[in-house]
């Protein structure tokens, strides 16, 4: 009679998880083995290999894929498949089947927590399990697992040993074969498969291809993915077994993209990162199954729609918010126009352009560096900078000083809505900016934006223009001159820098060499800023005008990376760049102000420190678990 189901660990979640004891899956390997060892000489040849195969997996194996998977697993090729190669692969694959992490395995093989597990331990590891093998067995694994063959195993070269599959296709093949659930009836056969809960087997396929993700939707894959595979009936683990490519326990991120794309879900392959990293709580490059039954939990999802719907009503009131912004910025740049041609030709010479800057920009600037950036800016060398040209650098200029975004600007010119701008909307739009420009001098700056010259400017063709800087070093230095505040006293002189609050000066240096962030405090990096900021009575404009190297008004991931290791965070640049891809919202490769300024604001870096604490419990929640389900 087959024993009774033990009752589902996880009861609610989205039609069970099908998850196994790491443990429990060992000894009944170990038991399994000697069983087919008929002649009890420690090794398995290919007829006792067929009736262990046989015992535990459903379907008509026949014997020519048999004969592959053998010879697969006979590693030295002596025909036999000897103690040490059934151990390796009965570690992959009760790994591959079971829940339990291989970094938690790490941990409670490693006895004296130096970070590396030596022979000794291994082998005790190994026994305690309830393998029944010999020193010189666990040592040849521990070779092929010590990959520098250093003597030693750390956690690096246990993750890549146990994760190479063995053997994939043809087990995927034999897994396609079966039902979807072993037989444990009163009549069913007494095997492995059937009493034993530990022998899951898959489905044909996990969901039928009707079944699509939404990339256009409000709702978070996540969420998506949760209601689809409740929806459906079916197990996670089955699912997770479908993407698994490798059969190795663990979707790397091609597996994983895959897995998305195969269920319709059109997005960049950045997107799909994203939202993998956000998973893969390790950074290990793994997304194990206890870390995708997590991502898809009740909490978890619930967590994001509810973030998902703060930052949309924020991210709504700041786009009105910056847009106006900008648009103060354009029309003091008309005004200092106005106000510096003398001679109202439509044109700065270098008297006026002169006049312009020092009025503007604090410090004593020098007449070499006007006229190095007179002649940036005077693009066709008349000797004047024409309408076209200054509207141009006042476009570039007050987008680097603004909040704005440049999507919000373009959806905002995108009349039509089709997803490009022509001449007749450009013209538009910067009147309407308060820009009194004729419909030649838009034309000729649309004609600098329009790089494919198609008649129509894209995002991607605005964003590459209107983020090249001009003369970046020389306003630098000009900046450096100035001081924390522009003068607004009663006695301040009326000039656009110290009455216009569009005119932000930067600090010589934002914040002291002193100040440092921690990359192993378990604070994140955005309330680290958060709290430096606070703490140094520094501005987040000032500190990002210091990042911002180029002076184009967006942090790219070198500037991002640069400002933080600078600062002493001590990470891998991948890890660096997760905190970047997190922040940049829109995906278009800089960071810009609002997204820094969202990203440090107080609710965000309460909703991080909160979700790192949950994790953190869970984990070692989980951690004591699977240790002692390990034992």
């Amino acid at each position: 009679m087959a024993e009774p189901e033990r009752p589902s660990t996880a009861a609610s979640d989205m039609g069970g998880t099908g998850e196994q004891d790491f443990g429990e899956g060992m000894l009944r390997a170990a038991e399994d083995r000697d069983v087919a060892d008929k002649d009890a000489d420690n090794t398995l040849d290919y007829a006792e290999f067929c009736e262990l195969v046989r015992g535990r997996e459903e379907g008509d194996i026949p014997d020519e894929e048999l004969k592959v998977r053998f010879e697969l697993l006979d590693i030295n090729k002596t025909g036999k498949i000897e103690m040490h190669e059934y151990l390796l692969w009965s570690l992959k694959d009760c790994l591959a089947r079971a829940s339990t992490r291989i970094i938690v395995l790490f941990k409670a093989w490693d006895e004296d927590n130096s970070g590396q597990i030596d022979s000794s331990e291994f082998y005790k590891a190994i026994r305690s399990i309830g393998m029944t093998v010999e020193r010189e067995d666990t040592d040849a694994v521990f070779k092929l697992l010590d990959v520098d063959g250093s003597g030693t195993i750390d956690y690096k070269e246990l993750n890549e040993k146990l994760r190479a599959g063995v053997g994939h296709e043809l087990a995927q093949r034999n897994l396609s074969r079966a039902p979807p659930k072993p037989d444990r009836s009163r009549t069913a056969k007494l095997n492995a498969k059937n009493v034993n809960m530990n022998y899951t087997t898959a489905h044909v396929a996990a969901l039928p291809e009707t079944v699509k993700l939404d990339a256009s939707s409000s709702v978070s894959l996540q969420e998506q993915l949760r209601q689809i595979v409740k929806t459906n009936s079916v197990k996670l683990v089955d699912l997770f077994a479908d993407w698994d490519e490798d059969g190795n326990g663990g979707l790397d991120k091609k597996e994983f993209r895959k897995g998305i794309a195969a269920l319709g879900y059109d997005a960049p392959n950045k997107d799909i990162d994203a939202i993998f990293d956000s998973m893969n709580d390790d950074g290990n490059g793994y997304i194990e199954f206890a870390e995708l039954k997590l991502a898809l939990s009740v909490a978890r999802t619930d967590l994001l729609a509810k973030e998902a719907e703060t930052t949309k009503k924020k991210e709504l009131r700041k786009q009105k918010s910056s847009t106006a912004e900008f648009r103060e910025g354009m029309e003091r740049a008309a005004e200092d126009h106005d106000a510096a041609d003398k001679d109202i030709d439509n044109k700065l010479d270098f008297g006026e352009f002169c006049e312009l800057v020092r009025g503007r920009e604090e410090g004593d600037i020098p007449d070499e560096e006007l006229k190095v950036r007179f002649e940036l800016l005077d693009v066709d060398k008349t000797g004047k900078i024409e309408m076209h040209e200054y509207l141009i650098w006042s476009l570039k200029d007050c987008l680097a000083r603004a909040s704005t975004r440049l999507v919000v600007i373009f959806q905002k010119w995108d009349e039509d809505g089709n997803g490009a701008i022509d001449e007749a909307e450009f013209y538009r739009a910067v009147r309407a900016l308060g820009m009194p420009v004729d419909r030649e001098d838009t034309d000729a700056v649309f004609k600098l934006l329009d790089a494919d010259g198609s008649g129509t400017i894209q995002y991607k063709e605005l964003n590459e223009k209107l983020r090249q800087g001009i003369g970046s070093e020389l306003a630098k230095r000009n900046l450096s001159r100035a001081p924390p505040k522009p003068d607004r006293s009663r006695t301040a002189k009326l000039n656009a820098k110290n009455v216009n609050m569009n005119y932000t000066t930067a600090r010589v240096a934002a914040l002291p060499e002193t100040v440092k962030l921690d990359a192993s405090s378990g604070v994140s990096v955005q309330e680290q800023l958060r709290e430096i900021l606070k703490a140094n009575s520094v501005k987040l404009v000032d500190l990002f005008a210091d990042w911002d190297e180029d002076g184009n008004g967006g942090l790219d991931k070198k500037e991002f990376r640069k400002g933080i290791i600078a600062m002493g965070y001590d990470a891998p640049n991948k890890d660096i760049d997760a905190i970047f891809n997190s922040m940049n919202e829109d995906g278009n490769k800089y960071l810009e102000i609002s997204e820094l300024n969202k990203a440090l604001s107080k609710a965000r870096t309460d909703l991080l420190a909160k979700e790192a604490e949950t994790t953190k419990k869970k984990e070692l929640r989980k951690q004591k678990s699977s240790t002692a389900e390990f034992r």
